[in-house]
């Protein structure tokens, strides 16, 4: 089977950027402005939308059900190897 957690990829650059996001962070004077979100923290934003709720906040899955993404050979083979997971999702059977 195919396991995409029915991510769509529609709204991001073909290319392969993503658009910029931004946060609000202290600007020169004391008011607010808007800053661009670091790699990490944009990736924590996609897990968290996209993977979290069957593979836990951990990324220790659940047994039996989801499996486990932390120290997996999936997570730990790139960003390119990832990032076409996320999007694409992941086709056969998965091997613990």
């Amino acid at each position: 089977g195919r396991y995409s957690g029915n991510f769509i990829g529609g709204g991001l650059d073909p290319l392969g950027a993503p658009p910029p996001a931004k946060k609000a962070v202290a600007g020169p004077g004391g008011g607010e402005q808007a800053a661009e979100l670091s790699p990490h923290d944009r990736g924590k934003k996609v897990f968290s939308a996209n993977c979290q709720t069957c593979h836990q906040a951990n990324g220790q899955g659940v047994p039996g059900q989801y499996p486990p993404l932390a120290g997996s050979e999936f997570t730990t083979g790139g960003s390119q190897r990832m990032g076409m997971i996320v999007l694409k999702g992941l086709q056969g059977p998965v091997r613990l």
